[in-house]
């Protein structure tokens, strides 16, 4: 049975099941003497997609696949061989786990096991894989965030070498950097209608927040409810609930902004919302104009989706 390295979206197993079903998992290792770029535009992923290039004395890490002949050819349609990416052979170096050894004197573990140690080559064995290459290169291409969080989520899972990880974040600065600039404009824009209080119709229809241990509501015995069933939610009891709740609502749902909100962090991101509404209310609890409020929720937001969530996950 022949092996497949992946080294871009195909270490989205999920991805990989879809494409080739009978493949299975055989561990991650990397590839000598080749580094990472992005030299094809993808239609689909709306940016570059991965490629190696030749460069002695690096390394690309990758996830190993044991694949069928028949499930090689599928995935020789996927990856458009040999037109947009050519198959080939290579030795890729396959990470065994190896037997920890814990020094009780010193309390440690064995330095030389750490997998950054990609020299400790008894930690790896040599094994015949299929890679695929981009055929006609175009070089200093730049790789939107949805494609390139592919690789980041997959190395992080299997723990490539900190420095590997670190290297995929550079690749998305350019587009993490558009992004932001998007996402200020829409917070200007929304600090403009806040000032204006110029509030949308809907607004009249607009149902209390609840979601992700945050709730904004009107009323006080909703408040006592959720206080006794859910202890742990963050309760924003306001008479300006609405106008709160179509501002909250807005601004998680709005893709120009909340584009880096994912169930990993939008318990911190929402939470953060509640305790801004909170400290205003009780830094100015007669106050009877909506704008304050929401001004105070929208400056946190401000806060949470420009500071570098690229350095933070």
């Amino acid at each position: 049975m022949p092996y497949y390295f992946a080294y871009g979206s195909n270490m989205d197993e999920k991805q990989m099941l879809e494409r080739c079903p009978n493949i299975k998992y055989y561990g991650k290792g990397y590839l000598p003497d080749y580094k990472l770029a992005f030299t094809r535009k993808s239609i689909k992923w709306d940016g570059a997609v991965a490629d190696i290039l030749v460069s002695p004395g690096d390394i690309v890490w990758g996830l190993i696949y044991a694949i069928t002949e028949e499930d090689l050819k599928k995935l020789d349609v996927f990856e458009g061989h040999p037109t947009r990416y050519k198959r080939k052979k290579e030795t890729a170096m396959l990470y065994k786990s190896p037997s920890i050894e814990y020094d009780e004197e010193t309390q440690n573990i064995d330095k030389a096991l750490i997998i950054d140690d990609k020299n400790n080559l008894a930690n790896y064995s040599a094994i015949e894989v299929e890679v695929y290459e981009v055929v006609n290169k175009e070089l200093n291409l730049v790789p939107k965030l949805n494609y390139l969080n592919k690789l980041q989520d997959a190395a992080f899972e299997y723990s490539f070498p900190r420095e590997y990880q670190a290297s995929l974040h550079r690749f998305g600065f350019k587009d993490y950097n558009d992004k932001l600039q998007k996402a200020m404009d829409a917070l200007l824009d929304y600090q403009l209608l806040l000032e204006n209080a110029a509030y949308p119709d809907k607004i009249k229809k607009q149902e209390e927040w609840g979601g992700a241990n945050l709730v904004v509501t009107g009323r006080e015995s909703r408040k006592e409810q959720l206080n006794t069933e859910y202890p742990h939610d963050l309760v924003v009891l306001t008479p300006h609930w609405r106008e709160l709740s179509w501002l909250v609502n807005t601004l998680y749902w709005d893709e120009k902004i909340a584009w880096q909100v994912d169930y990993t962090n939008k318990h911190f991101v929402l939470n953060q919302f509640g305790t801004a509404a909170l400290e205003y209310q009780k830094e100015n609890p007669n106050d009877n104009n909506p704008k304050g409020i929401c001004l105070a929720v929208l400056y946190s937001a401000y806060k949470v989706f420009t500071s570098d969530f690229y350095k933070m996950y």
